[in-house]
């Protein structure tokens, strides 16, 4: 490959299509590092991205595109993950376009000595709209803009090998350049998919989403937040995401996928804490049973540990409501008629002879 069909190769390769931004930018940084010939690019992983301002990863997947469509060809494989290999450029349908033999290849007829065309010759300032070429006149060419007649990171012509290629320097640099080293525009980064019908992603919930879990990837915020927009259109309470949320970035190495179980696991939870919480302040008999419960769990911590300092108090202050409260019981107050006054009392009642009989068990242990 002589520098004439290199510099075609890169003609061609800003001709082709369904190539990403990223695997534009590493086909150019493969080409950079090449020889005349077109080969003996010795490049990595890391050096490919340091030269075009991507992540590690985001490389390894373009690079492994390029090579799978045959845009590029390894010639060499490195020693392990991420070493550099030996790299050429390949063959590219565009980049090979055979010269059209008159007559054969195409429809016009091969012209023969002495024979005419159907086509009349145009005079200079006559038919063609030209105006007549005068001595020392010419007629002026409109300039190429960089980045309008030809395709990003590609040049008119082979004349100048800097304002062909463009070198991606570091974009967390300078965010806003969003241009090569030579001015020319970096290609449109593609469009993520959105399924139809499905959740849109806001630059909110992904803010609410890093908030939340810490910094991320650009892939892994939007996983975790396309979830968030799925839950929120099925009308799940931004508590129980966000709880899940917290779940999620405590877990060790977890995937984004494991996010909807942990958001249904924290809607059911909300729902049934909301929907005790209603039943114990309206309902005596649900109060009652709550309270049971919790001194249930109070009594068995109590005598499974053998320490009554938390019980003590409990036991002195169960002849008064409001003290009992404080520790944790909730009563309402609200409990005016005589019969709601009667259950509380047999709830206290209760609750003390339960204590009481656990204090003497324990002073008993402690004697023994």
């Amino acid at each position: 490959m002589s520098d004439a069909d290199k510099f075609a190769w890169m003609k061609a390769l800003g001709r082709t299509k369904g190539l990403s931004a990223a695997q534009y930018a590493c086909a150019i940084a493969v080409w950079n590092n090449s020889n005349g010939d077109g080969v003996g690019a010795f490049v990595s992983a890391a050096s490919v991205a340091r030269d075009t301002g991507l992540a590690v990863s985001t490389t390894e997947r373009a690079m492994r595109t390029l090579r799978d469509r045959g845009v590029i060809v390894q010639t060499s494989r490195g020693g392990g993950r991420r070493r550099a290999s030996m790299y050429s450029l390949g063959v590219l349908a565009a980049a090979e376009t055979p010269a059209l033999t008159p007559g054969v290849d195409d429809e016009t007829p091969a012209l023969t000595p002495g024979s005419e065309s159907d086509s009349p010759a145009l005079t200079p300032g006559d038919d063609s709209g030209t105006p007549a070429l005068t001595p020392g006149s010419f007629l002026e060419s409109p300039a190429l803009t960089p980045g309008k007649q030809c395709s990003p990171g590609v040049s008119a012509g082979p004349s100048d090998s800097s304002s062909c290629v463009g070198i991606r320097e570091d974009r967390d640099s300078d965010p806003n350049d969003g241009r090569f080293s030579n001015g020319i525009p970096y290609p449109p980064d593609p469009a993520e998919p959105t399924p139809p019908g499905g959740p849109v992603v806001t630059d909110a919930l992904r803010t609410m989403v890093r908030q939340i879990v810490g910094r991320l990837s650009r892939h892994a915020i939007d996983g975790l937040a396309r979830h968030v927009a799925a839950a929120l259109a099925q009308d799940v309470p931004e508590a129980a995401i966000r709880t899940a949320l917290a779940q999620w970035r405590d877990r060790d190495k977890a995937k984004p996928g494991l996010l909807p179980y942990l958001i249904d696991d924290a809607a059911k939870e909300l729902s049934a804490t909301t929907a005790r919480a209603a039943a114990i302040a309206g309902d005596p008999a649900a109060a009652r049973a709550a309270l049971a419960e919790q001194a249930r769990e109070i009594v068995e911590t109590a005598r499974h540990d053998g320490d009554i300092t938390r019980l003590e108090p409990l036991w002195l202050a169960s002849d008064d409501p409001e003290a009992l409260a404080g520790h944790g019981f909730e009563f309402n107050p609200d409990w005016g008629t005589t019969e709601d006054q009667q259950r509380r009392e047999w709830i206290l009642d209760r609750f003390d002879r339960l204590a009481r009989l656990v204090h003497a068990d324990l002073q008993r242990r402690a004697a023994a």
